[in-house]
């Protein structure tokens, strides 16, 4: 069997947000969704999947520059 994954507790106050946002951006509320995506990334500053769906959210509100940096900074 595998083991899960252990996070510290800052770790999982980002992942909360995280999952908020995934909620916010399936009901296509992408401000919302980069909010919280923002508020995560203190929690989770180098994990590079949060910069992608943040990135991608950058560009659907319009914020073209943010998001092709993010997206750009993880290829």
């Amino acid at each position: 069997t595998r083991k899960l994954q252990k996070r510290t507790l800052k770790e999982v106050i980002g992942l909360a947000f995280i999952n908020q946002a995934a909620v916010s951006w399936h009901k296509e509320k992408h401000e919302t969704t980069v909010e919280l995506y923002e508020k995560a990334l203190p929690y989770l500053p180098h994990d590079p999947l949060l910069k992608m769906l943040l990135g991608y959210n950058y560009l659907f509100v319009g914020k073209i520059a943010e998001g092709r940096e993010l997206l750009e900074e993880i290829r």
